[in-house]
């Protein structure tokens, strides 16, 4: 398990950006054991793995006062972090190919994912066995925005 990753931007804000490779070795590490290859770890990334707060904040527009992001702008931003963590999320799929399970369990940070089509887009990316579990006070307002 591990938990408050909050992989961004790559950059000076980022607090994944200082050990990087940290992460990806260990997932590989992982995948070369005999438990990995057999297919029988379960990897619980426990909140705010994405940093979707500090990813492209520049999509989104904080004009609703109780809500923080629209689909587009989630599904946006889920596109620049895709761009930075293309070898984190390669290590993620093979470690799942191997039968490996990976539950993400989402923060307040990584809440973009409470949208389906934000979920599906980085579970079609990474791997359709992830499991993203929701905690039930999330959830969306009829404007169609998250909280």
């Amino acid at each position: 398990m591990t938990s408050d990753l909050h992989m961004a931007e790559k950059d000076a804000l980022d607090d994944h950006v200082w050990s990087e490779e940290w992460f990806s070795r260990w997932i590989t590490h992982l995948s070369k054991t005999d438990e990995g290859k057999d297919g029988r770890y379960r990897l619980i990334l426990n909140g705010d793995f994405i940093d979707f707060v500090q990813t492209a904040p520049e999509k989104f527009t904080f004009d609703h006062e109780n809500a923080f992001c629209t689909l587009d702008e989630s599904l946006a931003k889920l596109e620049v972090y895709f761009d930075k963590y293309k070898k984190e999320m390669e290590c993620i799929s093979g470690f799942c190919e191997l039968g490996n399970k990976v539950d993400l369990v989402l923060g307040n940070h990584d809440i973009d994912l409470v949208w389906t089509k934000v979920e599906e887009g980085f579970k079609t990316r990474v791997h359709e066995n992830l499991n993203v579990l929701q905690p039930k006070e999330m959830h969306l307002y009829e404007d169609g925005r998250v909280c």
